[in-house]
């Protein structure tokens, strides 16, 4: 380019191009160029020219008279290439003959679609996804999770504070032994969310209803304000009792609103006797329950009956679609002082049938659910309301 003139639009292009390149800003264009790049230890992110992708002066022997193949990296066979192992590779051949063959090699495999990445060395760790829970380690096997036992211990231990049972050291005369079955009871008042189900035994009745056959009878019950349910008067003795529980389960503050019974002829409306009285709940009536006289518009006593309180809390362990699963997971469970069963449900699919332990009370119930849970059991507590039929005891 002579002094006497203005450069041409192209000369100054190719002065601008040539600045930028000696900076690494610009991928190099020819073999004179990258042994330039090379030399000056510029480095390049992208992709070479397809002149300078297949250069036949190239020779694939390194100094020391190893292939590429041979080479430490490997990294024209490599699908996934350390960017810090060519650089140090680079630096070890800087004076060679052949310096640019690294720089040859990377542009060809971004050219051929090879990520050039960082990495750690060893296996590279398993990640959860978010919001999916753990994730086990690569080392472990389903077959290994499904063959590790779990022990449960006592979850029906009666300690200090109880007043009734037959667990209970400190329980006296008519409270040692429970009619309703249970072997420990709080001295103190159950929380006013607790829930039982209320159980009607049989009328026992008296004179005035002698020329009524009991048969056709019907004990009708419901906390005060709520809707009935019925169930019949009398059962003879079976080897499995009919359950003669109200529909649903009413709390401690119902109870104490009010708990009502009425005698009526079944198929109608008609009240033969009614029973009404709010129910404290404590160690006697939870122990023993209450005796409930039936009196007619009159006044006269027309029967009576035993009122007792359920608990009504499941430990729901697990669902599937067949017992099977279910035999399986609990053979893996061993418990101190629960028998879980299998039972089926209203359910469908994958929760038609359910692995469950209980009943338990309120208190009992969370204490089994933690101990599940803190030995990573997905349990939790249900009422069971869409179980169906008897269930099958695994001891």
């Amino acid at each position: 380019m002579s002094q006497g003139r203005e450069p041409t639009d192209e000369e100054m292009d190719a002065l601008v191009a040539a600045a930028l390149t000696a900076k690494g800003e610009l991928i190099p264009t020819s073999v004179d160029e990258v042994r330039a790049a090379e030399e000056a230890g510029v480095d390049y992110e992208g992709e070479l020219p397809g002149s300078l992708r297949e250069a036949p002066e190239l020779s694939p022997v390194s100094r020391v008279g190893k292939t590429v193949a041979e080479a430490p990296e490997q990294a024209a066979s490599q699908r996934v290439v350390s960017l810090e192992e060519v650089r140090r590779a680079r630096t070890a051949r800087t004076s060679s003959p052949f310096a640019f063959a690294a720089t040859f090699l990377a542009g060809a495999a971004v050219a051929a679609g090879v990520a050039l990445v960082v990495r750690p060395s060893g296996p590279m760790p398993v990640s959860p996804e978010q919001g999916a829970g753990p994730v086990p380690s690569a080392s472990t096997s389903a077959s290994s999770q499904q063959e590790d036992n779990i022990v449960i211990e006592s979850a029906r231990s009666c300690g200090q504070g109880c007043c009734a049972g037959s667990a209970c050291a400190d329980a006296k005369g008519e409270l040692a032994a429970c009619a309703s079955g249970r072997t420990c009871i709080a001295c103190d008042a159950p929380p006013s969310g607790s829930a039982y189900h209320v159980r009607l035994a049989s009328l026992v009745p008296t004179d005035v209803l002698k020329e009524v056959p009991l048969e056709s009878l019907d004990l009708c019950g419901r906390v005060l304000g709520g809707e009935w349910s019925c169930l019949p008067a009398y059962a003879a003795p079976a080897a499995t009792p009919a359950p003669r529980t109200l529909a649903k389960p009413v709390t401690t503050a119902d109870l104490a609103y009010g708990l009502e019974v009425e005698l009526r002829p079944r198929g109608t409306k008609t009240v033969l006797g009614r029973w009404r009285d709010s129910v404290r709940l404590g160690p006697t009536v939870l122990c023993r329950g209450l005796g409930a006289l039936v009196t007619n518009d009159k006044s006269e006593n027309v029967g009576s009956l035993a009122v007792t309180l359920e608990d009504p809390y499941r430990v729901e362990i697990a669902r599937a679609a067949d017992v099977g699963a279910l035999k399986a997971l609990r053979a893996r469970i061993a418990f101190a002082d629960v028998e879980p069963f299998v039972v089926e449900t209203t359910a469908a699919g994958e929760r038609h049938f359910a692995l469950a332990a209980g009943p338990f009370d309120q208190v009992t119930a969370e204490k089994l659910r933690w101990m599940l849970v803190e030995r990573s059991v997905g349990a939790k507590t249900v009422l069971g309301e869409d179980y169906t039929g008897a269930p099958l005891r695994l001891p």
